[in-house]
Formats: structure tokens, C-alpha cells, sequence
């Protein structure tokens, strides 16, 4: 599968998510359409110039997403999530997660 590189490909990715879990009636799918929204108002936000830092914002966008698309595969393949799920802490939260 292609590397996640623009906020565009998160959504592309979100929409694969959601989809799979409507066919799957899997409630996993509620976050990833919010997040996919979310995702959408970033871009906006980024196109329209509306954050102090447009490329800060784009770069958290893309890291938050990654290790989020990988945990949720990661789950359904059984592998350990612990190691994404601390991962998305330190990138939300990496005052209150020291190393």
C-alpha cells in the first residue's frame, strides 16, 4: 500500500477505514469518519492559511495518522498495539509522556 505522504492520502485512507467497516458492522468505524471530518477541516484550515503554522500543522496531521492507520491494522492482524498507542500519546500529549 502507498506511504501516507499529504493530508490527502490520510483521507483517502480514512474513507478505505470507514468503508470496511460498514461492511464489517464494526463501531471502529464512528472515529475514523470524525477523524476523516476532523482531517477535512485541517486541510481547510491549511489551504485557507487559518493556522500560525500551516506546515507544524500539516506535519502533526500526518504523524497523528500514521500511527493511528497503523494501530487499527495492527489490530485486525493481532500485533501489538502498545508500542503505536504510546507513540500517539507522545505525539498528542509530549509534555505529560517523557520517556
Amino acid at each position: 500500500m502507498k506511504e501516507i505522504e499529504t493530508i490527502e492520502d490520510v483521507i483517502a485512507r480514512l474513507d478505505m477505514i470507514i468503508e470496511r467497516s460498514v461492511l464489517e458492522n464494526n463501531c471502529l468505524g464512528i472515529f475514523a469518519f470524525v477523524y476523516k471530518k476532523t482531517t477535512e477541516q485541517i486541510l481547510t484550515g491549511i489551504e485557507k492559511d487559518r493556522f500560525e503554522n500551516p506546515s507544524r500543522m500539516e506535519d502533526f496531521d500526518l504523524i497523528f495518522a500514521r500511527l493511528y492507520i497503523q494501530a487499527f491494522h495492527n489490530y485486525f492482524e493481532n500485533k501489538d498495539v502498545g508500542r503505536i498507542i504510546h507513540e500517539l500519546q507522545q505525539a498528542t500529549f509530549p509534555r505529560h509522556h517523557a520517556r
